[in-house]
């Protein structure tokens, strides 16, 4: 019957190859205007037609067949480019509703159970982005100074990490928390091969939209970036280490709050430690250096363990490219000698399992 299908994951499948609907219709053998209908709810979709365009999206008929509701992720509203195309928005929008949904049927039937709660804050005349950071740094009991490790962190409140290749070069990351939806997990997706710096600040960038964008604000960007400053570097713990600053000691400082020098002359001058004219100065040198490129002081990158742990006990077939069960979603395949395809036995695992989180330490025990 054509109510099995849930004519979202028409849309899901598209925007996640990069097509219009126009591009679809003509794999599809189907003319724009039949497709529009169909996807629209309009025109009835029947099992013949959701095969083909099952097989046009490359995707098992199954795949149409998803509950699910899709949503925007924090790139479509704060991190839009003039120039950026719309069918990259979608493309970008299309791989965090795709995580997120894929992450709801790993844990579905799990008990999970985190030792920390996710939090909405209200940005106010009250309350800046900063006091939201420091709330929320309290309410997780953070102790002061630098965060050891911010994956592990933000991991133990069951926010998913999850990471890829497969997003624009102008990305670095982007978040998804939808309203309504809150006793969900929050999903991050961030692109791999930055630096450890990089990937801190910008996870402490997304935790600032998981926390604070959940209505309109005037500058969505601005409000992040002042949250994970204050959330990695809480002023009332580093203000004193920033006089004097010169770039051996940003150098130094970066190599104990694990961020970049960039950040940590930024945050002085955001504290009103340096004058304007310094901090243009040390940018300057910076740049002379070829720092504003690669910097000294090599800071590890965090791996998230959490989405490991959820493959590895909820998923039948994982490969370096993403989820390839049909459970989960999997894309058509035909396997080869080349595939690294690791096969998980799960039938040890019951339905009933409580997957408990401990992110100080990283264990991740059923």
């Amino acid at each position: 019957m054509s109510d099995e299908f849930n004519r979202e994951m028409i849309t899901l499948g598209r925007q996640l190859l990069g097509l219009t609907r126009t591009e679809l219709a003509k794999r599809c053998g189907l003319s724009q205007s039949h497709l529009t209908r169909v996807e629209n709810g309009d025109r009835p979709l029947t099992e013949e037609i959701a095969e083909e365009i099952a097989d046009a999206l490359n995707r098992p008929v199954e795949f149409l067949r998803w509950n699910g509701e899709l949503f925007a992720g924090s790139h479509v509203f704060h991190r839009r480019r003039a120039s950026t195309r719309v069918r990259d928005v979608e493309k970008t929008n299309g791989y965090i509703n795709f995580t997120r949904l894929r992450v709801l049927r790993m844990i579905d039937g799990a008990n999970l159970k985190v030792r920390r709660q996710m939090h909405r804050i209200d940005v106010s005349k009250t309350c800046s982005p900063s006091e939201a950071a420091r709330k929320l740094r309290a309410t997780w009991q953070v102790p002061p100074g630098p965060i050891a490790n911010l994956v592990d962190l933000v991991e133990s409140a069951g926010i998913v990490v999850w990471e890829t290749d497969e997003l624009a070069s102008e990305v670095d990351a982007l978040s998804l928390w939808p309203i309504g939806e809150e006793e969900t997990m929050p999903v991050v997706v961030r692109v791999m091969g930055k630096s450890g710096d990089r990937e801190r600040f910008t996870l402490a960038h997304e935790l600032g939209h998981l926390c604070l964008h959940h209505r309109p604000a005037e500058d969505f960007e601005a409000e992040a970036n002042e949250f994970a400053s204050e959330f990695l570097m809480p002023k009332d713990d580093i203000i004193g280490s920033l006089r004097h600053m010169n770039l051996p000691k940003a150098a130094a400082l970066k190599g104990k709050w694990k961020v970049s020098m960039q950040a940590i002359i930024r945050r002085a001058y955001d504290l009103k430690v340096i004058p304007q004219s310094q901090y243009r100065n040390l940018n300057r040198e910076l740049s002379a250096k070829g720092y504003k490129k690669r910097e000294p002081v090599l800071i590890p990158s965090e791996s998230p363990r959490l989405r490991t742990a959820l493959i590895s006990r909820f998923s039948r077939k994982v490969d370096s490219a993403g989820l390839r069960s049909p459970i989960l979603g999997a894309q058509k395949q035909v396997a080869d000698e080349t595939s690294e395809v690791v096969e998980v036995n799960s039938a040890d695992v019951p339905e009933s399992a409580t997957l408990r989180l401990f992110g100080d330490s990283g264990d991740l025990r059923r």
